[in-house]
This record gives C-alpha cells, sequence and structure tokens, in this order.
C-alpha cells in the first residue's frame, strides 16, 4: 500500500487546506488547489473556501443574531472543529460523512470531513505537514503525526459523533492492524483535550467501549494491541489537512460511490 500511494503521490500533484501558518504540500503545477483565504491573525493560512465554508459562516452569523437578539429560538449553535484518527484515513472519513448526512442531516457541500495528520510537535519546510513521498519532504510519520479526520459539528452532537469513532475499533483494536506504526495511532483532538468540555462524554463513549484515554503529549508511538486513545487540545495539536489526493478516496478494501467520490469536486468548486 505504501508504494502504491507513494508513485500515486509522485504522479500528481497534493495540494491541501492549512492553519495556523502552514503551507502546502505541492510537487508540481498541474492539479487544482483547493482555495485559500488569509488568517485572521495575518498568519499565512490556506484555507477550502466551498459553499460549506459559506453555510458554516451563515451558521455562525445566526448564531450571533440569535444571542443578541430578543428571541432566543433563533440562536443556533456554533460549531465547533474535532478529530479522530483510528488506523488509514480513508475508511475513516467515509464513516464520518455517513455521520454528517445521518446526524446532521448534511449533504454535498455541507460535509465537512476532510482527512490529514495531526498529533504531532514539529512541521516540516515552510511549515507544511505531507503524506510520505519520494522526496522525503515533511513527512508527516517523520514529523510524529498521525493520520486522522477533522469535521465541524454543533457541540449538543459530540456523544454521537464520538459514538461513531468507537464503533471503528473492533475488540479495542482498529480495523487494519496491517498498517503499523505512529502514524496509524488512535488519536482524538478536541478544544482543551481532557481538561475541556467534551472529555467526559469522550469517557463515557470509551469506558462502554472497553478503550482508554490518555492525553496526548504529541509524537506518540503506534496504540495497536494497548486498547488505547491519545487525546489532544486540537488548539495544542491542531490539525493538518491532507492533499486532494487523500479526499474521498477508496479504502483499500472497500470501494465507494461515484457520488462519495464526487465530494472531492465539489470540495474544489467555488
Amino acid at each position: 500500500a505504501f508504494m502504491v500511494n507513494t508513485l500515486a503521490f509522485s504522479a500528481r500533484v497534493l495540494t491541501g487546506r492549512a492553519a495556523r501558518g502552514r503551507g502546502t504540500c505541492r510537487l508540481s503545477m498541474q492539479e487544482p488547489q483547493l482555495r485559500s483565504t488569509p488568517h485572521l491573525q495575518g498568519s499565512p493560512v490556506v484555507e477550502v473556501k466551498t459553499r460549506r465554508s459559506v453555510l458554516l459562516g451563515l451558521s455562525i452569523a445566526a448564531w450571533a443574531i440569535g444571542a443578541l437578539g430578543s428571541d432566543p429560538a433563533m440562536a443556533v449553535e456554533e460549531e465547533v472543529k474535532v478529530y479522530f484518527g483510528c488506523g488509514c484515513f480513508w475508511h475513516v472519513q467515509h464513516e464520518f460523512v455517513v455521520a454528517e448526512e445521518k446526524i446532521l442531516g448534511r449533504r454535498n457541500a455541507q460535509i465537512t470531513a476532510l482527512t490529514g495528520y495531526a498529533g504531532g510537535t514539529e512541521v516540516g519546510r515552510d511549515g507544511k505537514v505531507c503524506y510520505h513521498n519520494m522526496f522525503g519532504d515533511s513527512d508527516y510519520g517523520s514529523l510524529g503525526h498521525s493520520e486522522a479526520v477533522e469535521l465541524s459539528i454543533p457541540p449538543s452532537k459530540f456523544g454521537q459523533v464520538a459514538q461513531v469513532y468507537m464503533n471503528l475499533f473492533i475488540n479495542g483494536e482498529r480495523a487494519d492492524p496491517q498498517d503499523r506504526g505512529g502514524e496509524y495511532r488512535s488519536i482524538v483532538g478536541i478544544p482543551g483535550g481532557m481538561d475541556g468540555p467534551f472529555a467526559q462524554s469522550l469517557k463515557a463513549a470509551a469506558s462502554a467501549n472497553g478503550l482508554n484515554l490518555v492525553a496526548g503529549q504529541g509524537n506518540e508511538g503506534d496504540t495497536l494491541g494497548k486498547k488505547l486513545i491519545y487525546v489532544y487540545d486540537s488548539a495544542q495539536f491542531p490539525f493538518h489537512p491532507a492533499e486532494v489526493y487523500h479526499q474521498f478516496h477508496d479504502d483499500m478494501v472497500d470501494k465507494y460511490s461515484k457520488e462519495y467520490h464526487d465530494l472531492k469536486r465539489i470540495e474544489l468548486q467555488d
């Protein structure tokens, strides 16, 4: 699988959204880039600008209006970004897309789940975090990161989303034990980490599924055979979106629908 992915990586441009000053993985000039926008604090950022982003902005605006207005019923929850990792991110992304559809009623451009990397304490050249490649450029594994999927959710739905994540485990272990190493370790990134507002809900879901939570320090090794999940403060260990190639991709075992693959094209639309 590594050789196939490496060849595919070198044959195409692999661009991606990044945040907090992170750079873009880019090996040629042929593939369209996800849209970019400046960071509110002025640091170089590359963000996906799609209809999904517009919808998220409208949701936040509606929340603000409701909070300040006279009718509390008009208030809309401000969404938070969380990420989850459990082996190869291709399968994990698909399961969270399904969860967004079923739990949140989202479709097409409303889908927020993106593959990426998290849990490392370092970034590569120009702030980049990239997939394995023949150039060894900003390799996520070498930088201590694990594969993960980030999505935006209303806080009230966190418990349901956390259970979707726990369902990815089989008898306390990830579904693809053939993938070995720290880059496939089980991770969760939430605001505040183990001391944050989502920690208790996450602990309850983990305990019910025979899994233990450990506060992540970054750059950890594999969790295979340990039935544990490293939990990070997502502000201290931010998510680094993966290249376009790795978005809405078939799993090594499961082949997904055309509609699922089309989500990649939708992400690239204005």
